[in-house]
């Protein structure tokens, strides 16, 4: 959830700052981040019937990761805009498919792992911002960086979930 509110609060002013957008552009990246979202969960519900969650989870978030390194890295502005949808694509499902799997690892305590799952999620989501200024402050590259950072991190979570799924299966 950082990374997401990262891109979509923090992305404009980065791009206007950093790589110096006119406000039109900046805005664009966002709307294109969004429009990303929307194809990619309509890509995921048909794909979720054909592929398991946690292999979804581990391809959504190589495409972020793709996505954000187009985005983040590149100084030419259509592949910052492709790399805006990519990541939109990646992002799509992450959160939707979390929630519905939940019930795989935590078939008793699955309302108590929703909660967990809901309350982390908002949080971090509120705590984006803080880590934001903190980081702008020393370098605006570093702000936008975390982004993938967080979703190398999720990329480990999601192959740990997949092995630890396989694990309980076979006990």
């Amino acid at each position: 959830m950082m990374s997401m509110v990262t891109v979509f609060s923090w992305s404009p002013t980065f791009f206007r700052i950093d790589k110096l957008f006119d406000l039109y552009s900046a805005s664009l990246i966002v709307s294109l981040f969004w429009i990303g979202i929307l194809l990619g969960r309509l890509a995921v519900s048909l794909l979720s019937y054909k592929y398991k969650s946690g292999s979804l989870l581990i391809g959504l978030s190589i495409i972020s990761i793709f996505g954000l390194a187009l985005l983040i890295f590149s100084s030419t502005r259509i592949i910052n805009f492709i790399g805006a949808v990519v990541a939109g694509l990646g992002f799509s499902g992450i959160i939707p498919l979390m929630v519905s799997s939940t019930g795989l690892i935590f078939n008793s305590e699955k309302d108590i792992a929703l909660t967990i799952l809901f309350v982390l999620q908002f949080f971090s989501g509120g705590m984006a911002p803080f880590l934001i200024r903190f980081l702008a402050s020393h370098s605006l590259f570093i702000s936008m960086l975390i982004t993938i950072i967080f979703m190398v991190i999720f990329f480990v979570l999601a192959i740990i979930r997949k092995y630890y799924i396989k694990t309980l299966k076979e006990s």
